[in-house]
């Protein structure tokens, strides 16, 4: 009787350790594919929406580009910045935000998108198009 059961259990176990090497690749996999898009691309600013109104974004001064796994740097207008970021899922947090501003004179659009940038939450991004909103609601629409 064990004779005949020695195959099964061996069969039992192969079994279960491809289910088990399956289902953590596709996670891995879809993460990957999902973050894949951000390292090392970079986004040119669109839209604004800050309170229910819009600020269209005509020039490609303000971008954005994921430097590394966890460097942000971009441009505002004449000014520049460096940031951290973490990523779990689709949201992100900012952190270590540095300007410079040196030399820039005011300009509300650069204000805006420097005071919301690092207190965007949640993102999306679709090959085409990042969505970056903050827990206000606020929103930065990104384009390639």
């Amino acid at each position: 009787m064990s004779a005949m059961r020695t195959p099964f259990v061996h069969l039992l176990t192969a079994v279960v350790l491809a289910v088990a090497a399956a289902g953590c690749i596709i996670v891995v996999e879809e993460d990957d594919d999902y973050y894949s898009e951000l390292h090392g691309s970079s986004w040119y600013l669109e839209i604004i929406w800050i309170h229910g109104h819009s600020h269209r974004v005509q020039q490609q001064d303000y971008a954005l580009s994921f430097a590394s796994e966890n460097e942000l740097t971009g441009t505002a207008g004449c000014a520049s910045f460096t940031a951290g970021y973490d990523l779990a899922d689709q949201e992100i947090r900012i952190n270590r935000f540095r300007t410079s501003t040196f030399g820039c004179q005011d300009d509300d659009l650069r204000s805006l998108f420097l005071e919301h940038l690092p207190e965007v939450s949640d993102l999306e991004v679709d090959g085409v198009q990042l969505e970056m909103t903050t827990e206000a609601g606020n929103r930065l629409v990104f384009g390639r």
